[in-house]
């Protein structure tokens, strides 16, 4: 089974913890994007790596 890794690159520092309305609808949809991926076992991990730096 091929393996891939995605790292997407949040545009502000403190992204995951000052979502505006519009960008948790957005955040929503694309977990419920995934979702099934991760029902059938397609994929094993999915949601934010919160750093200091990067979140």
């Amino acid at each position: 089974m091929p393996t891939f890794v995605l790292r997407l690159i949040a545009p502000r520092p403190n992204f995951a913890q000052t979502l505006t309305d519009s960008e948790r609808a957005i955040m929503g949809r694309h977990a419920a994007h995934w979702r099934p991926y991760l029902e059938r076992g397609d994929m094993v991990v999915f949601g934010p790596v919160l750093t200091d730096d990067d979140s």
